[in-house]
C-alpha cells in the first residue's frame, strides 16, 4: 500500500481487535475469533476484510465471527478459512 501512496495504520491492542472508531476503513486484516463489528467504524464501499481465523468461513463450525458479517458492516469483499489445515 505504501508503494501506491495509500495511507495505512497498523493497530494493535485496539478494543475488539478490529478497526476502532475509524471513519474511513478501506481494508482490514483481523486475526481474532470473536471480533465486534463495526466497532464504531465505517467500512468504505469497496473495502476488503481478511479474516485470519481458523473457521471464518465454516458456518457449521465453531462460534467464530463469520466473514459474511463484515459484508453486513459495509465491506465490499472478504475472505477467510473454512477449517484449519
Amino acid at each position: 500500500m505504501t508503494n501506491h501512496g495509500i495511507a495505512w495504520v497498523q493497530e494493535t491492542n485496539s478494543p475488539g481487535a478490529t478497526p476502532y472508531k475509524k471513519s474511513d476503513v478501506r481494508g482490514a486484516v483481523i486475526g481474532t475469533a470473536a471480533a465486534p463489528r463495526p466497532n464504531g467504524s465505517t467500512y468504505l464501499p469497496g473495502s476488503y476484510v481478511d479474516s485470519l481465523t481458523s473457521s471464518g468461513m465454516g458456518y457449521g463450525g465453531p462460534a467464530q465471527t463469520k466473514v459474511g458479517d463484515y459484508l453486513l458492516t459495509g465491506a465490499g469483499a472478504t475472505a477467510g478459512a473454512i477449517t484449519e489445515p
